[in-house]
């Protein structure tokens, strides 16, 4: 047992030490993210998880994918990652992440805002439905944020 847990720790850190594990930059960063699980688990696992930890439910009409190119979210963005929706003709939404973004505060604050598109509401209104999930608010639209 003693040598299957060192192996195991091995293991482990053979594959941090490959993977390169460590936080994923962001933008707007109001704390710090946590461990990224990124590497090891995928990205729809992790808006699966995200979705049942916070009990939401999406409609059938909503599909994840995962990358940067044609992510307007992406595109926009100074460091090349972000989230878009995308209405499609047949009412099917679109919802496009990052997948760096997986497991990361700043990834949690864009799926739960682009859910929010896809229940009809705009930067704004998205932005404080996000912040439901948050402990600490994340301003993707700055210009949305109460004024002191």
């Amino acid at each position: 047992m003693k040598h299957f847990i060192s192996l195991t720790a091995t293991i482990i850190l053979s594959m941090s030490a490959l993977f390169g594990l460590h936080e994923q930059p962001s933008q707007p960063v109001s704390q710090p993210a946590p461990f990224s699980a990124y590497p090891l688990k995928s990205s729809s696992v992790w808006v699966s998880e995200m979705l049942a930890t916070m009990n939401v439910t999406v409609s059938d009409n909503v599909k994840f994918v995962f990358q940067n190119e044609d992510n307007c979210g992406a595109e926009i963005s100074s460091i090349g990652m972000g989230g878009c929706t995308v209405t499609q003709k047949d009412g099917t939404f679109v919802v496009l992440i990052s997948p760096e973004l997986a497991y990361t505060y700043e990834g949690n604050h864009i799926l739960f805002h682009e859910i929010a598109h896809t229940l009809g509401m705009g930067e704004c209104d998205a932005e404080y439905y996000a912040h439901r999930f948050e402990e600490t608010p994340i301003w993707s639209y700055p210009s949305c944020a109460p004024q002191a």
